[in-house]
């Protein structure tokens, strides 16, 4: 999907491509060197209006860093992945690849918010997730989630599974290192 998103656009107007897939220019490490590669790549797309934020896959709930990176750069991400993506994320503040028929009807949109620069900073400008406060509440539980892993004893804070091919892992880690402490005493290692 990636590789056609870019053709398609990059038919219309050049597409910058810095990662080692269809590359044709600098990468983002080699333009801003001494900045940290995930702050390199931002920096770099900084510098354009839209960035291409195509997911590995397209399942329910994958949502990696890339639609985020392209908001935290300040471009408007062309997104394809997560078929529920306008669940969590405010569809009119990115362009979503499964609104378009074709890709080139995508094209065709893409261009034509490039050449309309007040519909592209109203994107810009609207709140990327759909509740802007959703981390506050999430913050509280993830805050109650940790407590209550840090604040229990190690042994009720156990989250290995007891049974299955975990069990005969743990088993044999046991035995083995048994035997490798008894090796060492023997041998005085």
């Amino acid at each position: 999907m990636r590789e056609a998103l870019f053709h398609a656009l990059n038919q219309r107007k050049p597409v910058l491509s810095a990662g080692r897939h269809l590359n044709n220019t600098l990468s983002a490490d080699a333009r801003f060197p001494g900045l940290e590669p995930n702050a390199a790549k931002r920096r770099f797309m900084a510098d354009c209006r839209f960035s291409l934020a195509v997911e590995n896959s397209a399942h329910p709930g994958y949502v990696t860093e890339k639609i985020a990176d392209a908001f935290l750069a300040r471009t408007v991400p062309v997104y394809w992945g997560d078929p529920l993506v306008a669940q969590e994320f405010n569809p009119a503040s990115f362009v979503n690849v499964r609104d378009f028929a074709s890709h080139a009807e995508l094209a065709d949109f893409v261009m034509e918010l490039d050449r309309n620069e007040e519909r592209t900073l109203a994107m810009l400008n609207t709140p990327p997730l759909r509740q802007p406060d959703q981390f506050t509440s999430y913050g509280a539980a993830l805050t109650a989630f940790l407590r209550n892993i840090f604040d229990q004893d190690q042994t009720s804070a156990r989250r290995r599974p007891r049974g299955g091919f975990a069990g005969t892992l743990e088993r044999r880690r046991r035995r083995d290192g048994a035997g490798l402490r008894a090796l060492l005493k023997r041998n005085r290692l």
